[in-house]
């Protein structure tokens, strides 16, 4: 059986949903994102293709008439797990707090954010359909949403079952074109309060056990990719590619939008590719508009795993960088084009009063790739 109208990702906090998230936005353009970066309200109508965020499921009912109709995927963890990952994520973001302890101190402030961030038994919460009830009826509501999902992915298994989810969407996806984002490291914590976690989060952890035990995942599909992927399978002459469009490649953080509303993604601190076909009997220019996070990053790029010359070109906040491909190097189909730095600096450490996610360490951001077997770099429009 096929989904109808579209695809809903239920991303409970810390559960590795920012991963699936990324991998879900890569096969759309950001117009097809709803609500892409906060470019409108997420009460306005849904038309677009992929819902994904810390939406319940109570809200996403109320939200779109089609609801039932839709693909509709989360993820779950281990409830003690996903709070005290939690914890250590509250702690990284804000250098006063020096231990897990502190963090929960915070969560009893009414209206803070910690209180706020920090809910308890949030796997409930998320999935039931009426998100105010208490013990036992938030519980069994939470149990039905279960039954009513096409797919759960479940955080101990979760390379294996992204992959399995892929396929029903019709994607081919390999292990190491999932990459670990928003992950914080274990580290000690007491047993009482551990304990107390524990009972904060009995109903979840109730639910999880009932999740492994008695859900069984459905035979639905549904197809993601739309007319929008097309175009980057097509072998052409000339490529003109901006990362607002799908993405056919891996190792890029999520987009991000520029004040001036260009849309962008970060090179981390290892390679970052991507796919183009190109007719291998010319010589290429290759052009590219790129941020680089501090004047110490030189962006690099290998063609088909071989190296060519970069020159910047201009001192811009997106500089233009260009480049040669010789058609020696076209040997595969598609090309692939590796973009990398020597040099990668945590965000965080260099703008400390910016709001930053947690990402690895960055280099430089893209957000315009050029290639023309044309060699007339006046034709070249700026990315930004």
């Amino acid at each position: 059986m096929t989904a109808e109208a579209r695809l809903y990702f239920l991303h409970i906090p810390k559960t590795g949903g920012t991963t699936l998230r990324l991998l879900l936005e890569q096969e759309l353009s950001s117009d097809e994102i709803y609500p892409f970066r906060n470019s409108k309200s997420a009460n306005a109508p849904v038309e677009e293709e992929l819902v994904s965020g810390h939406f319940p499921y109570a809200f996403c009912r109320k939200l779109d008439p089609s609801f039932d109709q839709a693909f509709k995927v989360t993820i779950l963890r281990d409830p003690v797990e996903r709070y005290l990952s939690f914890l250590r994520a509250k702690k990284k973001a804000d250098e006063s707090l020096l231990d897990l302890e502190s963090v929960l101190k915070l969560r009893l402030i009414p209206k803070s954010k910690y209180h706020q961030g920090l809910i308890d038994n949030a796997l409930c919460r998320h999935l039931a359909t009426d998100p105010d009830l208490q013990g036992k009826d938030l519980l069994e509501s939470a149990k039905k949403t279960l039954n009513t999902l096409d797919d759960i992915i479940f955080f101990d298994h979760f390379e294996e079952e992204v992959i399995d989810l892929f396929a029903r969407l019709g994607i081919l996806m390999d292990k190491q074109d999932i990459p670990k984002i928003n992950t914080t490291q274990k580290e000690p914590i007491s047993a009482s309060i551990l304990e107390e976690v524990k009972q904060w989060n009995a109903l979840d952890i109730e639910l999880y056990e009932y999740a492994k035990k008695h859900v069984q995942k459905k035979a639905t599909t549904y197809p993601l990719q739309t007319k929008s992927f097309q175009p980057l399978l097509q072998k052409r002459n000339e490529i003109e590619y901006t990362f607002d469009l799908p993405l056919k490649g891996r190792g890029w953080t999520y987009r991000d939008t520029a004040q001036n509303n260009v849309i962008y993604r970060w090179v981390m601190d290892s390679p970052a590719y991507i796919y183009f076909s190109l007719q291998d009997d010319f010589d290429y220019d290759l052009f590219f508009n790129a941020r680089c996070l501090t004047a110490e990053v030189e962006p690099k790029v290998l063609v088909n795993g071989k190296e060519i010359e970069i020159k910047k070109l201009d001192e811009e906040v997106f500089s233009l960088y260009h480049g040669k491909i010789p058609k020696e190097h076209l040997t595969n189909s598609p090309i692939e084009l590796c973009f990398y730095s020597t040099k990668a600096f945590q965000y965080r450490d260099l703008y400390p009063s910016k709001y930053s996610r947690n990402h690895p360490p960055l280099s430089f951001a893209l957000s315009k790739i050029q290639i023309s077997s044309l060699k007339n770099i006046h034709r070249v429009e700026r990315g930004v």
